[in-house]
């Protein structure tokens, strides 16, 4: 569905912190960065109506790495995204806005996925192990 033609329509920026083991020994810088794309967003980002941070606190279901990270992050914005007319911007923590930027109501359809999940190591030699379920900007 077009909501962008709907009106009412909430533009949700959405990002994570999950503390989860593999990551522990990074979890400071983690934050940091957080905060640091936090405050890049709000100054840059136009028209956030409601920022959501996904945390282990939060989670729909028990997260004990970071690919049942990711996959709670997945079930959590599809649910955000089946309750209620919005857009929906994902971004990790290492994400940085640096000048003005206009996504929200600009776009009829907006989509943007990236290659951490491919194991295809043609498209992404330098991925060995599992995919990681990731949507992330």
């Amino acid at each position: 569905m077009n909501y962008l033609s709907a009106g009412k329509v909430r533009n949700i920026w959405v990002s994570i912190l999950y503390h989860v083991p593999e990551g522990a020994s990074v979890y400071e810088i983690c934050k940091q960065l957080y905060d640091l794309s936090a405050q890049s967003t709000f100054k840059y980002l136009k028209d956030i109506d409601e920022h959501i941070l996904f945390t282990e606190a939060n989670a729909l279901i028990p997260v004990a790495s970071l690919n049942i990270a990711l996959k709670d992050v997945f079930y959590q914005i599809h649910r955000l995204w089946e309750s209620q007319p919005c857009n929906i911007l994902y971004t990790e923590p290492d994400i940085c806005f640096i000048r003005p930027t206009e996504i929200f109501g600009r776009f009829n359809e907006f989509r943007l996925f990236n290659i951490a999940g491919c194991v295809d190591k043609e498209f992404n030699p330098f991925r060995s192990g599992p995919a990681l379920l990731n949507a992330a900007v």
